[in-house]
């Protein structure tokens, strides 16, 4: 069953990022082509609208059974619904720019997911406690964090995001 709080919330942070990026293309003559940082409410909106995405993709991640075979679901599940219209969506910008570049935020809620998803099943597999659990979480943070640090430059770094994804990993934990 649906919760609709959830997707109120998941309504309300897809509005503020179209307004979130309206403003920022309205006010981007203000420093020479960029967005403008002294607006309010662009940086009031910027403040949250994302991390709100990634802890609601969270918040639904624990509710749902973690088992190896719906681990596997999950991960192919996000294959379809997030990579793939990434592919679709690079390709289209390709056509019309020249360039590969996937949304941003499609590869970093593709890694945040799945590792998420690796640390439910190990957890509720070994039936872990809540803050050997959180012991856990904050581990995968510091090495992907620090890790992400080494590859900096490479490909990987530039194209996966790598240490975004690391960066916001705190929100899906929460």
């Amino acid at each position: 069953m649906r919760d609709k709080t959830v997707d109120i919330l998941k309504g309300f942070a897809i509005l503020l990022m179209v307004m979130g990026h309206f403003l920022a293309a309205a006010t981007s003559h203000l420093d020479g082509g960029e967005p403008h940082n002294g607006w309010l409410v662009g940086q009031w909106i910027y403040s949250f609208h994302m991390p709100l995405f990634f802890f609601l993709t969270g918040y639904l991640s624990v509710k749902a059974p973690s088992s190896l075979h719906n681990f596997g679901c999950k991960v192919l599940r996000k294959v379809q619904t997030l990579l793939m219209p990434g592919v679709a969506f690079m390709l289209i910008g390709y056509w019309f720019t020249g360039g590969w570049e996937m949304a941003w935020f499609l590869k970093v809620l593709f890694q945040l997911t799945v590792v998420f998803a690796c640390v439910r099943y190990f957890v509720e597999k070994y039936k872990i406690s809540m803050l050997w659990e959180l012991v856990i979480h904050a581990i995968v943070f510091v090495v992907w964090f620090v890790g992400s640090h080494y590859i900096k430059g490479t490909w990987a770094a530039e194209h996966l995001w790598i240490h975004n994804a690391a960066v916001r990993y705190p929100y899906i934990v929460l």
